[in-house]
């Protein structure tokens, strides 16, 4: 004899039956997906054509304005993912105004201070080594040092501050 299997969902699904978002999920929130791409496409592609024309400008500061409004969003998930943001209601504008002043406070002291941009760009640098290490391995190349990415210090990109807002007000939506 054998055993009848229902095609009723399951109560093991993926989502939390509280109906509560996912760890991380605020990451895929269609906002926060254009300043992703923004950044991407801005840093990518859109520096590399501007290069050396009156462009250079506005596309230093897109990629001020969507780093600053995704980045903020990636901490939040990050924290979420780890299980930290669990201790704190997702409706208490708390953990969301201390992201906002981290992410304002480290911009702000890269912009203004040679010694913060510099280590910076060396932490960006090591951040992104091992992808670097990686590709190398897979073409068979030896792996490279770690590099320190460029970086500018330029007060006038506080002027984006503003952008990092966006979880803040996107959190204050949810209550």
């Amino acid at each position: 004899m054998t055993k009848s299997t229902s095609a009723t969902p399951s109560s093991s699904s993926s989502a939390p039956s509280s109906g509560a978002p996912l760890p991380g999920s605020v990451l895929l929130e269609p906002l926060v997906l254009v300043g992703l791409f923004g950044l991407l496409l801005n840093d990518h592609v859109l520096k590399a054509e501007a290069a050396g024309t009156p462009w250079t400008l506005l596309t230093g500061k897109l990629s001020d304005v969507c780093g600053l409004f995704f980045f903020p969003f990636l901490v939040y998930a990050g924290l979420e993912l780890v299980g930290l943001r669990r201790r704190i209601p997702a409706t208490d504008g708390r953990l969301a105004g201390t992201i906002v002043v981290v992410v304002a406070t480290v911009f702000a002291a890269t912009n203004l201070s040679d010694l913060a941009g510099d280590a910076w760009a060396w932490s960006l640098g090591a951040l992104q080594w091992p992808a670097h290490a990686a590709m190398a391995a897979l073409g068979d190349m030896p792996s490279p040092p770690i590099r320190r990415v460029a970086h500018v210090v330029d007060p006038t990109d506080l002027l984006a501050l503003p952008a990092t807002l966006g979880l803040w007000w996107k959190l204050r939506r949810r209550r």
